[in-house]
């Protein structure tokens, strides 16, 4: 019985951990993001212009 109820509590922690887990994966992370699709000079001044 005591194994028994060991297991239960550790499989409610495993349970409360991985849920918090899984939410900060799962939400979106804000951010500037570029993407370069071009070699050219006047794309280059505007990237790096900031």
């Amino acid at each position: 019985m005591q194994i028994r109820n060991k297991y239960r509590i550790s499989l409610l922690i495993v349970l409360v951990m991985s849920m918090s887990v899984i939410t900060a994966i799962t939400s979106p992370v804000m951010g500037v993001t570029i993407v370069k699709m071009g070699d050219n000079n006047a794309i280059d001044k505007s990237i790096f212009s900031n």
